[in-house]
């Protein structure tokens, strides 16, 4: 958490969408919630308005931000747009040129992510980019990618067609040293600030609600909500007489 992914997912989105000029390309964000799909996309508009207007090409684009119509178009054709899932409403057509799966933890069903893998086919280079910090549901779609993506890692497959970068602590790691913050933040002391980690790991010591969160949001390890929050260590203590 904090450690840049949406302004770099963004930086990606905006050179796609410039070099792909010359045919049309679609560009799409897409979380569960459209506040969620909207903060890359932000980022992107604010990156390429400062851009256009840097070397005068703001003529070229139009740019919408508001509540109803956030959408960065091209005046030759082109689109960058924010979109919400929702599980009843068809979104096939697409042919896009760039997508991007923002906190993919959060969906329930791959739909979003597969229609715009899908909507690929026609597109020379397109690039389906998927981000997240860990969540709590091991039997999620993300948490299962998750398993592929660690088994192109360490060897057990091949696949040159993905790329993937996972940042987070290893097995046996003590949870509150320095040393594991920074294995799982790139950013740690840039926009991940060591005091803030630091300050919530009293807090987590004595709560198994924190802990788990602090262990997703700030370590990237995976949890499963379906075991009890009372740490074993929590319930001995509760045997003790008063």
């Amino acid at each position: 958490k904090k450690n840049g992914k949406s302004p770099l997912a963004a930086a990606i989105a905006n050179y796609f969408f410039y070099e792909s000029l010359h045919e049309a390309p679609e560009l799409f964000s897409v979380a569960t919630e459209l506040g969620q799909a909207r903060i890359a996309w932000q980022y992107s508009y604010d990156m390429l308005k400062s851009f256009t207007a840097e070397y005068e090409i703001s003529d070229e684009f139009n740019f919408s931000d508001s509540i109803n119509n956030a959408e960065i178009k091209h005046i030759e054709g082109g689109f960058y747009k924010p979109l919400a899932f929702d599980e009843k409403a068809k979104k096939d057509g697409f042919s896009v040129t760039f997508g991007l799966v923002d906190e993919y933890h959060a969906h329930k069903a791959d739909s979003m992510y597969n229609i715009l893998k899908d909507g690929m086919a026609a597109r020379k280079s397109p690039l389906l980019l998927a981000i997240t910090t860990a969540g709590d549901n091991i039997y999620s779609p993300c948490y299962i990618h998750r398993k592929y993506c660690v088994s192109i890692l360490d060897g057990t497959l091949k696949d040159d067609s993905l790329f993937t970068i996972i940042y987070t602590a290893d097995k046996g790691d003590d949870w509150t040293k320095t040393s594991t913050h920074k294995k799982a933040n790139p950013n740690y002391g840039v926009s991940v600030k060591p005091d803030y980690l630091d300050s919530q790991i009293a807090e987590a010591r004595e709560s198994e609600t924190k802990k788990q969160s602090f262990l997703i949001k700030h370590l990237n390890i995976w949890q499963d909500a379906s075991v009890g929050y009372i740490s074993p260590e929590m319930w001995e203590r509760g045997k003790q007489p008063y």
